[in-house]
């Protein structure tokens, strides 16, 4: 429970609104189409990413999410989702539901905030959207 408040906490602080540009096409239908993976599933895990340059600092979270649904792409039951620490982060609440839209970053899959993932309690439209694609 400890761990979960404080997963909890370290996302509501760490959630500023992106400072960078969200450049591209963000509708529903263009998100979904350029998406390496979309998918539903629930945040089971979190684990701070060091920098490898600086240890004081932390380069990114990384998340272990239990699918619900893919509607796009392949992936496995447990998904290893990124969220990189900078201006573009995408944070996620331990025990939470989220419709993430998923791109290739590096080597690991992210979801952009100003994108169409959240969390699904807030996302109606979106998983009405998927679920007739």
């Amino acid at each position: 429970m400890v761990k979960l408040l404080a997963w909890s906490l370290l996302a509501a602080v760490a959630s500023p609104a992106a400072f960078g540009a969200c450049a591209g096409d963000y509708s529903l239908p263009g998100e979904y189409k350029w998406s390496e993976a979309v998918i539903t599933g629930l945040v089971t895990d979190a684990h701070l990413i060091e920098d490898k340059d600086d240890p004081e600092v932390f380069a990114g979270i990384l998340y272990s999410v239990r699918l619900d649904h893919v509607y796009k792409g392949n992936l496995p039951s447990v998904a290893k989702i990124y969220s990189e620490n900078n201006s573009g982060r995408f944070p996620m609440e331990l025990g939470k539901r989220y419709v993430l839209f998923l791109h290739k970053s590096g080597p690991n899959l992210s979801a952009y905030d100003c994108g169409n993932s959240g969390p699904v309690d807030e996302k109606a439209a979106v998983i009405k959207f998927l679920k007739s694609s």
